[in-house]
């Protein structure tokens, strides 16, 4: 015994007439609108005399055609006295939309763009491009699968690829409105928000007291030095950055190891060279590029050390550590470490006098 199949298909219309703006998928358009095109009467035949099974699903030609039947229908919605015009081969008015674009009307009743390519060697539908009306949710549809097909890309891109087929009244900004709702675009493309950043400290914009009154500080390297002494021997040296906070003067020293005792020289000769600091800020090492652990190491050391505390209580000289884990607390001076790096890492040139 055969089998009988039964497809039932529902249609949203709105007097007798189908409802496109229901429908977000112009695959699933095509296709209801290819079942409820195709000849009920031979589909009954042919079950009935057993010869070939009409196929489930719906074939190419059948979605063309339903395609191109949605088209008819838009166009003549949208386009009906040009059509009436056309039809009767009089002149279209001026004040037509598609005026400028010398339409006629094909072999299966669609209107196409005229224009003066009819010898180029170009498939017929990209020298005559199918009108789409600007206001059809259909040409929304269209859009939208290409830009689908095209792996989302581009305006221009898209709005190229579719004119190889189709031409859009108001090509661009249908394209731009399309992909503006696509929803993988949004999240692809999407701009994060930006934190609003908080008010300046006060270390920055109080009344200017001199130079390196209150200075940031900061480590980087370890740089390789070759010493002149002992063969040539290559040794680790660590740049130490001093920064004015208020007016972003830069003073660098070069420490030879990495004791407490070789920074607190590094921070004498600052010193002696520039100006005594009221207030030095710094990170705890967290936040180092470079050798990471050997820093923080070195840091933890000066957070201990008997010796460091002394001497800044000498010296009248307050010490503030910024908290772990918060490295845009020292984005002042870790900038200019950046700086720092590239001009160590540019070839040294010879200057001729």
């Amino acid at each position: 015994m055969q089998r009988k199949v039964t497809h039932a298909v529902e249609v949203a219309t709105q007097n007798g007439v189908l409802e496109i703006k229901s429908f977000s998928s112009l695959k699933k358009l095509r296709n209801i609108i290819a079942y409820v095109r195709r000849p009920f009467k031979l589909w009954k035949q042919r079950i009935c005399r057993g010869e070939n099974k009409v196929q489930e699903t719906v074939s190419v030609e059948e979605r063309q055609e339903a395609e191109e039947w949605l088209i008819k229908q838009e166009q003549k919605k949208y386009y009906q006295r040009e059509l009436q015009n056309l039809s009767s081969k009089k002149p279209l008015s001026r004040k037509s939309i598609i005026y400028d674009l010398n339409p006629f009307i094909d072999e299966k009743g669609l209107i196409r763009v005229g224009g003066r390519l009819r010898r180029a060697s170009l498939a017929y539908a990209s020298r005559h491009q199918i009108i789409l009306p600007k206001q059809s949710h259909l040409t929304h549809l269209i859009i939208r699968e290409t830009h689908e097909e095209l792996k989302h890309f581009g305006i221009n891109y898209v709005l190229n690829e579719f004119r190889s087929k189709y031409w859009p009244v108001h090509g661009r900004a249908m394209v731009k409105k399309a992909l503006r709702s696509c929803v993988i675009c949004k999240r692809l493309r999407g701009v994060p928000q930006e934190q609003i950043m908080a008010d300046l400290p006060a270390s920055r914009v109080e009344g200017y007291e001199g130079t390196f009154k209150f200075t940031g500080v900061d480590l980087f390297g370890p740089i390789i030095t070759k010493a002149r002494y002992r063969g040539g021997r290559r040794e680790k040296r660590y740049g130490v950055l001093f920064t004015c906070l208020q007016t972003r003067a830069i003073h660098i020293e070069l420490a030879c190891s990495q004791s407490t005792d070789d920074i607190l020289k590094a921070l004498t000769r600052f010193i002696a060279r520039s100006s005594k600091p009221l207030t030095i800020f710094s990170d705890c090492g967290t936040n180092f590029v470079g050798a990471a652990r050997e820093l923080q190491d070195i840091m933890n050391k000066w957070i201990k050390s008997p010796n460091l505390h002394s001497h800044l209580t000498d010296e009248n000289i307050k010490w503030i550590f910024n908290p772990p884990a918060a490295p845009h607390m020292g984005g002042v001076w870790e900038s200019l470490v950046k700086l720092a790096k590239r001009a160590e890492r540019l070839p040294q040139q010879k200057v001729q006098n």
